[in-house]
């Protein structure tokens, strides 16, 4: 019970926040793949580096550091697959303020009751 409480509370804080010097739009993550993790970031500050972290409810976390281009834009590939029942989220915190984050809650899965 106490995790949904947590994933929920962290699912209302999960919306893109803009950091000191972000841009006004705001800083955006999205997941691209499952197998593999592939993550995309978009209007980060330009040749910003960036912290990226995917972490499994009840199992692994991960973290590379990526750096923007100079649009804003990233692409981090992680060695790590997600199934269809997994619950993450993703946060992306840049070394010069850019912030975003992401929270995936999966459907119900396995057998009813």
């Amino acid at each position: 019970m106490r995790w949904v409480v947590a994933l929920l509370a962290l699912a209302t804080l999960s919306t893109p926040v803009l950091g000191g010097a972000a841009s006004p739009a705001g800083a955006h993550v999205v997941v691209l793949d499952r197998s593999p993790v592939v993550i995309r970031g978009t209007r980060f500050l330009p040749q910003e580096s960036v912290t990226v972290r995917v972490v499994v409810r009840g199992g692994p976390r991960y973290a590379k550091i990526v750096r923007a281009g100079t649009g804003g834009r990233w692409t981090a590939r992680f060695r790590a697959n997600l199934g269809q029942c997994d619950s993450f989220f993703v946060r992306a915190v840049g070394q010069r303020g850019s912030r975003a984050a992401y929270t995936e809650l999966p459907p119900p899965c396995g057998a009813a009751p």
